[in-house]
């Protein structure tokens, strides 16, 4: 079901402002960067279109993987976990914080639902609910206890107390609205709610120096100019160094020079208003696509553009001047002698020669003669190639058949089910294709396979590098446009020389209009309203 709630909405396990009926729904996600729906709703004539407007939140089935605090601190670890019931008449509500006040409802549960409890805050339990994966906040005197179930986790798979499910229920706000008269259709673009981080910005100064990326996380959650009702899950490993003062949320996490997740290489889980920074590991729950079996096509592309087969690696001597190795200067891949064009590139390292050896500091790139800074030097510039500097780039296009959709397939949805990030084998021999990749993006068609939804494609491959996902909140100094209409602001002006390429006008209240002012190409102007209108 899709449901659509208002701007301000705090529960959203109801229906909100209504159920709609979109014909066309689909969600796209890239690792570490877009999270959006695009859905056309029918101006049908029950009217549900009229709850369609900027800033509301829509509700739609994504496939998200269940809640990554099912394994986060027990990697290949003998856990216990404590399994309660919801004891209730009705339903019981899950928040996203231990208070009725604060916590918004993103679930409620009806009786008998299996729950394992993660966290006690006063009379409040976190839990995962058994079934999907959903994590949240119950009122403990709600809960029956039922049995402790001891497991053993894998880093890099789902506790086995988890049920895993294709989808879980996301929330979107809506960013643009498309109200198309002649085609009677109303065509929105959504943002994850995770996006309403990017309008939200690092109050004060705040310029970490090789802190723990947990900890700089924490911080930037804490000094938010705006309060907000997210929670930063983070495990990923490094130190992060940038200057955040001013910066969005959303940019302090994702932007490619100084986001936290592109620095310590983190895999981003966004599940509603928890937003997880995990250790980039190989997550295989052995899927395998396959001809014959799931397999529909696939299109293998290999790019050789950024391959380099030598580095000359660079430092500085004692007095600052460029230091470089000896001999040719260049450390040449292994690989090399197996690809025919020669490529060379310059890297530079902070790596240097101090004047006394007692500054000497191999922790902080600082040594004491030219010899020890050079053989720095080689090692960086051979863990380059080792890090893929000579591989070619590999992206893998796949059109398959999703099996937990299909009934013959149902004993093993759970193996079916892969999410971003997972690890899945692809077996095409006619191409050569026999690989185990990442899945790194997808478009989701929610409403194929009778509502159920399947994925309309899947990018497998390297991680793409994350890309700035600010979506225009970034705004520099100085640069706010002139160019917006604020409803009601033109009535008792003259619009003058105005040239309109496109417009679709709602609601004009213009009390004089010049002769000859607007030039337009297109207008679709539901009603005109005038005292007079003179032929020229």
């Amino acid at each position: 079901m899709v449901t659509i709630h208002a701007a301000d909405a705090t529960d959203f396990s109801s229906l909100g402002l209504g159920a709609l009926a979109p014909t066309k729904l689909e969600i796209e996600e890239r690792a570490g960067g877009m999270f959006e729906l695009r859905m056309t709703h029918p101006m049908d004539d029950a009217g549900k279109w009229h709850s369609i407007d900027q800033w509301r939140i829509i509700k739609a089935p994504v496939p998200v993987r269940e809640t990554p605090l099912v394994e986060m601190g027990h990697a290949s670890t003998t856990v216990v976990r404590k399994v309660y019931r919801v004891s209730v008449n009705t339903r019981l509500r899950l928040r996203t914080a231990p208070s009725t006040s604060t916590g918004k409802v993103i679930g409620r549960y009806k009786n008998g639902t299996r729950v394992i409890r993660t966290d006690v805050s006063g009379s409040w339990y976190k839990v995962i609910v058994e079934a999907g994966g959903a994590t949240g906040w119950m009122h403990s005197s709600y809960l029956r206890y039922v049995e402790d179930i001891t497991e053993t986790v894998q880093g890099d798979r789902p506790g086995q107390v988890i049920q895993p499910r294709q989808t879980r229920e996301q929330l979107f706000r809506i960013v643009t609205v498309e109200r198309d008269e002649i085609n009677a259709e109303v065509r929105v673009t959504a943002r994850h709610i995770f996006y309403d981080l990017a309008g939200n910005t690092v109050k004060g100064d705040y310029a970490p120096e090789g802190v723990a990326a947990g900890e700089v996380c924490a911080q930037l959650m804490a000094r938010t100019v705006k309060p907000h009702g997210f929670q930063i899950f983070c495990t990923a490993a490094g130190a992060v160094s940038a200057d955040y003062g001013g910066q969005s949320i959303v940019s302090a996490l994702l932007e490619k020079e100084i986001g936290v997740a592109t620095q310590t290489g983190a895999r981003v889980i966004r599940d509603n208003f928890d937003v997880f920074l995990l250790a980039d590991e190989v997550r295989d729950r052995g899927v395998v696509i396959r001809h014959g079996k799931n397999l529909i096509g696939a299109v293998l592309t290999e790019d050789a553009s950024d391959v380099v087969t030598c580095i000359e690696p660079v430092g500085k001597g004692k007095d600052g001047e460029a230091l470089y190795l000896d001999g040719d200067g260049v450390v040449e891949s292994p690989r090399a002698a197996q690809i025919p064009v020669s490529r060379v590139k310059r890297m530079e390292y902070d790596v240097s020669v101090v004047k006394k050896k007692a500054d000497a500091n191999p922790d902080e790139g600082k040594y004491a003669t030219e010899a020890e800074a050079r053989e720095k030097l080689r090692e960086l510039a051979a863990a380059e190639f080792d890090n893929g500097a000579d591989g070619v780039a590999v992206r893998l296009d796949v059109d398959f058949v999703a099996l937990e959709g299909t009934e013959a397939y149902a004993q093993y949805a759970e193996l079916q089910s892969i999410h971003l990030y997972d690890t899945v084998h692809v077996a095409a021999p006619r191409i050569g294709i026999n690989a185990a990749v990442r899945m790194t993006a997808y478009v989701w068609d929610a409403l194929a396979g009778g509502g159920r939804g399947k994925y309309k494609s899947v990018t497998l491959g390297q991680l793409e590098e994350l890309q700035a996902t600010t979506y225009g909140f970034d705004i520099a100094g100085g640069t706010v446009s002139g160019t917006k209409l604020i409803s009601g602001s033109v009535a008792g002006d003259r619009l003058r020389n105005a040239s309109i390429d496109y417009a679709k006008i709602s609601v004009a209240a213009i009390e004089q209009l010049a002769a000859d002012s607007i030039t337009a190409l297109t207008a679709h102007i539901g009603q005109i309203i005038a005292g007079e209108i003179e032929a020229d």
